[in-house]
């Protein structure tokens, strides 16, 4: 008899669980009027914004209008439609649901996944939230989703790592060419006075050896002046290889800068187009984190 009340009770629990899932609407990116509340011109213009979002952030934000919650919470109803339909990317869980019910628990709730609970706040998507309250009073659903995900982006950008701007190329070129440039200056100087003390036109006197000094156009050396005299002439060829590389930089820089020029004109034709190519979420999780308004 416990053995016949206990498979009764997993039958039960798992009519329960079944039941409970069939409940959760299948939605896609981004925007999903079952509520019918929206033009399809804004319905497009939503599913641009939303689609930008996650080009520029990775965060993927869905956006769903329903009739009721089926008698549930409707941050924890907003939470399930984000869990079940994977909204985020996998590795990172940074989906977002939006939703507005029109029916049992009526109002709005902004569920966030797992992975961006740390800074999209219960209390940070509520004042996004109840900020928006008022276009949803006065029927401008369109105005309301902008305005959610206009907020929630700058909270985005706001957190996500700046990358360090590393100035190359002639920004800083200049100045460290001016620099190594004075060194060189210095250096050859020095050397130059070392070989002009050095030097000696006449013969060497009687008591130096032959492999002491050597004759070099015209004028004696000893082996000290002689690397002195190769090293100024391996400094000069540096600099004059240094002047010819720095020419370069300049011609590939004016190069780059017209084919970039070229490129960007193709693009903004390309991005002019305003159309939403649709596709599918990432298979992120949701945690319970996110609040009503």
């Amino acid at each position: 008899m416990k053995r016949i009340l206990l498979i009764l009770l997993i039958i039960t629990m798992v009519t329960a669980s079944v039941s409970a899932a069939v409940d959760i609407p299948k939605i896609e990116p981004y925007v999903n009027d079952f509520a019918g509340l929206l033009t399809p011109e804004e319905e497009l213009q939503l599913n641009i914004l939303a689609d930008t979002i996650e080009v520029n952030t990775t965060f993927e934000i869905a956006i769903v209008t329903i009739d009721g919650t089926r008698g549930q919470n409707r941050v924890e109803f907003a939470n399930e439609i984000g869990d079940l339909n994977g909204v985020g990317k996998k590795d990172l869980d940074n989906g977002v649901v939006v939703m507005w019910s029109t029916g049992d628990d009526f109002g709005g709730a902004i569920a966030t996944g797992r992975g961006s609970e740390s800074f999209l706040t219960d209390a940070t998507v509520g004042i996004i939230g109840r900020d928006s309250r008022s276009y949803f009073d006065k029927g401008e659903y369109a105005a309301a989703f902008n305005y959610i995900l206009t907020e929630l982006n700058k909270e985005i950008i706001n957190h996500q790592t700046v990358p360090i701007e590393v100035t190359t190329g002639k920004d800083i070129g200049d100045d460290v060419l001016w620099i190594i440039f004075g060194f060189v200056g210095v250096f050859i100087f020095i050397i130059v006075v070392s070989i002009s003390l050095a030097d000696d036109d006449s013969k060497p006197n009687k008591g130096y050896y032959r492999d002491q000094v050597y004759k070099r156009h015209g004028k004696w050396y000893n082996p000290e002046a002689d690397r002195s005299y190769k090293t100024a002439a391996a400094a000069s060829a540096a600099l004059a290889l240094m002047s010819d590389s720095d020419d370069n930089n300049d011609d590939d820089d004016d190069g780059s800068s017209s084919s970039g020029s070229g490129s960007s004109d193709s693009d903004d034709d390309s991005s002019s187009s305003g159309s939403f190519s649709g596709g599918s979420f990432g298979g992120g999780s949701f945690g319970g984190g996110g609040a009503g308004f």
